[in-house]
């Protein structure tokens, strides 16, 4: 398993203020409030090489659009650097380190990346586990990577799979004729892990709620129904207990009157809690148990499709 709990390291703020005065003559600063109300402020951004069939747009803040075919990194990366045709991309990128002077684009170093491409292995490229899905392999893709990734909607937001799927590069792929699901995986885990002797998978079934309640109702209104009779069976069973403790004879042979009595009343008892009753409460346990605790019940209360860890 991938380990979940890693130290961020918190990006530094930095302004022209924070350059010496050689670094600002280099990048000839003549006032601090250069860049001030979003005007012009020059920044060291590190050189693109570009290939013929690449085509750059680009600002002076380290901000660009590159067009080309399917490369998360250099150009020999990806389809693109194979040789492929039907696998334009485009990136969206902010953030390409310039240590060297000089760098391509890198979905796991650039600050952030917005990637869309024809076709791709993006799980691959981005060492994205594979999860109960699987890995996705020369299929179109799109990719986001930043340091926080946010999502928000005024009237909500649906992530849905399989809707009017498209082929444009061949025929659907076996995967295709089932339903997909979704994984949120916090920390990119996959695999296993032991606890209490038991294994537990790291990325599990997301229950559903409906079913699990009405389980969960089920099951509480027969354990209530059991503990019921027990309840009265154990008054009984004092009573009894009591009259065994001080019962008497008054002649050999002839059974306790006090023991008579008892008896008739838990005998009673017995018969509004009947045996036969009991073991079809028992039943219905089982039976909950399959429909709603096993994979082919009408009411599992597991989403077949979508998990998380």
């Amino acid at each position: 398993m991938v380990p979940i709990d890693e130290e961020i390291e918190i990006r530094p703020v930095r302004t022209v203020r924070n350059l010496s005065p050689s670094e600002q003559t280099a990048a000839k600063i003549t006032n601090t409030s250069v860049g001030v109300n979003n005007t012009a402020l020059p920044e060291q951004v590190a050189i693109l090489p570009l290939q013929t069939g690449q085509k750059l747009i680009q600002n002076a803040n380290n901000a660009c659009i590159l067009l080309q075919r399917d490369s998360t990194s250099n150009p020999i990366h990806g389809y693109g650097g194979r040789g492929h045709s039907s696998c334009g991309s485009i990136s969206m990128i902010v953030g390409r380190p310039t240590n060297y002077g000089y760098a391509y684009p890198n979905i796991d170093t650039d600050s952030a990346t917005l990637y869309i491409s024809q076709k791709s292995d993006i799980d691959r490229n981005m060492s994205i586990a594979p999860g109960n899905i699987g890995m996705s392999t020369a299929e179109s893709a799109i990719a986001m990577k930043a340091d926080s990734v946010r999502m928000t909607s005024r009237f909500g937001i649906k992530i849905v799979t399989g809707l009017n799927p498209s082929f444009q590069n061949g025929p659907p792929s076996p995967a295709m004729k089932r339903t997909m699901g979704i994984e949120l995986n916090a920390g990119n885990q996959d695999g296993a892990y032991v606890v209490g002797g038991k294994t537990i998978s790291a990325l599990q079934p997301i229950p559903k709620g409906d079913n699990l309640v009405l389980f969960l109702k089920e099951l509480s209104e027969r354990v209530d129904n059991l503990s019921a009779a027990l309840d009265k069976f154990i008054d009984e069973q004092k009573l009894f207990n009591l009259s065994a403790q001080s019962h008497v004879h008054p002649f050999h042979g002839v059974p306790s009157p006090t023991l008579m009595t008892t008896h008739l009343q838990v005998s009673h008892l017995f018969g509004m809690f009947p045996k036969n009753e009991i073991s079809t409460n028992r039943k219905n346990i089982s039976t909950d148990s399959s429909n709603y605790l096993d994979e082919s019940g009408q009411l599992y209360i597991n989403s077949a499709y979508n998990r998380t860890t």
